[in-house]
C-alpha cells in the first residue's frame, strides 16, 4: 500500500479553495480550523486529520478521494455523485448549460475509441 502524498493532498486542496474563490481564511472559519494550520496542510507541512480532511472537503463541495486519489480512473457511481453536488445549487438555466456542454464532451469522447 503506497503512502498518502501530503504535499499532493495540500496542493490539491488549495487549487480546489482557489477555484471556489475562498480565501484561506474563509476556509478555515467554515472548517473549524485556524488559517495558519490550513495554510501548513496546503503546503504540506501539516497532515490533516481524516477529520479534518472530511470537513474541508464539505466545505469545498467534494469528496476527500478528490483530495488523495492517485490518478485512477474515478468509478461511474462516483462521477454521478460529483455531477449532482456540483448541479445542486445551480438554477435551471445553469443546469441545462452543464447538460448540454456534457452531451458535446461525450459526442467529442465519443470519436474516441473505448469513450463512447
Amino acid at each position: 500500500m503506497m503512502a498518502l502524498n501530503h504535499h499532493l493532498i495540500g496542493r490539491r486542496i488549495k487549487e480546489t479553495r482557489m477555484a471556489s474563490r475562498l480565501s484561506q481564511a474563509q476556509l478555515a472559519e467554515r472548517v473549524g480550523l485556524s488559517s495558519v494550520f490550513i495554510s501548513n496542510i496546503e503546503t504540506g507541512a501539516k497532515k490533516p486529520s481524516v477529520e479534518s480532511l472530511l470537513r474541508i472537503a464539505n466545505a469545498l463541495g467534494v469528496t476527500v478521494n478528490h483530495f488523495v486519489h492517485d490518478g485512477q480512473p474515478h468509478d461511474s457511481t462516483e462521477c454521478i455523485s460529483e455531477l449532482v453536488q456540483l448541479m445542486a445549487d445551480c438554477n435551471t438555466y445553469a443546469q441545462r448549460v452543464i447538460c448540454e456542454t456534457a452531451f458535446a464532451l461525450k459526442k467529442s469522447l465519443g470519436s474516441w475509441r473505448g469513450h463512447s
